[in-house]
């Protein structure tokens, strides 16, 4: 048991890790928790952050007898420009809203199809994108510059508001028994911390 912190991108980069640790170590099964309890440190007097997070906690098993298996995973990272964009100050949550919304919308369409052109596939051929839910907008904006049409790209936060690593489980967990065969998922958040992963059903 071990903790990984990475916000908004946690749940990319933790099934990597638990994927990569379970293969080196002779794992048959291993869980994944996200939970990440923001309103601890949100600050109900702030517009900024206050009505777009909220609180969840999420499991996933990987196993061998797995309903998706995750491929190709690509990381990446800002810790010059980024740092400072979402942080916790004195217990308190800070955002630069502007400056995030700028960050997701460029790097994260730009990876995603970094990560089909190394696995050879087009946007046609994958069934849905999953996209941390940080708010409507960002992920509409996303969904555009990709060229997808939004019945691919969920946005069903609605009653969670913004729940940081738990955001994207919660949205996969409605889509684990439809017809999707190939989804890509996408969380980006603190640090500036992005990552992007193609999960496939065998």
């Amino acid at each position: 048991c071990f903790d990984v912190s990475l916000g908004c991108s946690g749940y990319v980069y933790g099934l990597s890790i638990l994927q990569s640790f379970m293969l080196c170590n002779g794992f048959k099964s291993g869980l994944l928790f996200t939970a990440d309890p923001y309103s601890r440190i949100v600050d109900k007097k702030d517009k900024d952050t206050a009505l777009l997070f909220g609180d969840a906690a999420s499991v996933t098993l990987l196993g061998e007898r797995a309903i998706f298996y995750p491929k190709k995973t690509l990381f990446g990272s800002d810790g010059v420009l980024g740092w400072d964009s979402l942080i916790c100050r004195n217990q308190k949550l800070e955002m630069n809203g502007r400056q995030v919304f700028s960050f997701a919308g460029t790097e994260v369409p730009k990876q995603i199809q970094q990560l089909l052109t190394m696995e050879n596939l087009n946007i046609q051929e994958v069934d849905l994108f999953i996209l941390h839910q940080g708010s409507r907008y960002i992920v509409e904006t996303i969904s555009k510059r990709l060229g997808v049409d939004s019945s691919k790209v969920p946005y069903e936060i609605l009653d969670y508001a913004n729940t940081i690593s738990s955001s994207i489980p919660l949205v996969l967990r409605n889509h684990l028994h439809a017809n999707a065969r190939k989804i890509v998922i996408s969380g980006f958040g603190v640090g500036f911390s992005w990552a992007s992963s193609i999960l496939t059903k065998e």
